[in-house]
């Protein structure tokens, strides 16, 4: 005779439900996008968001707690995610980290 296993039950949390709310509000090029966690995104038709890669030139009023201060050549350079930001005057802009361009000493 065989016995019956024993029922288990396995509960998880319910998904977080990410709003738009979360997310700051940028304009580039007369276009809203929205930012989260260093990352860009642009609103779809349907309400949903749609990754984009970070906009040179972009300028967003916060930058997430996690950032990392990189100093190259005397500038400071903020990096999250490998997205790199500049303190501007109106907030943090999104900029090519200039090491990216230099090509190697032959």
């Amino acid at each position: 005779m065989v016995n019956t296993p024993p029922s288990v039950i396995v509960t998880a949390p319910a998904p977080a439900v990410v709003t738009n709310s979360n997310y700051q509000s940028v304009w580039f090029d007369n276009t809203e996008l929205k930012f989260r966690d260093g990352q860009f995104f642009q609103p779809a038709a349907d309400g949903s968001l749609i990754w984009i890669p970070a906009p040179i030139g972009a300028i967003t009023p916060t930058l997430p707690a996690d950032v990392t201060s990189v100093w190259y050549q005397d500038i400071e350079y903020l990096d999250c995610d490998g997205v790199y930001f500049r303190k501007t005057p109106n907030g943090y802009a999104v900029v090519n980290p200039p090491w990216s361009n230099n090509t190697p000493a032959q």
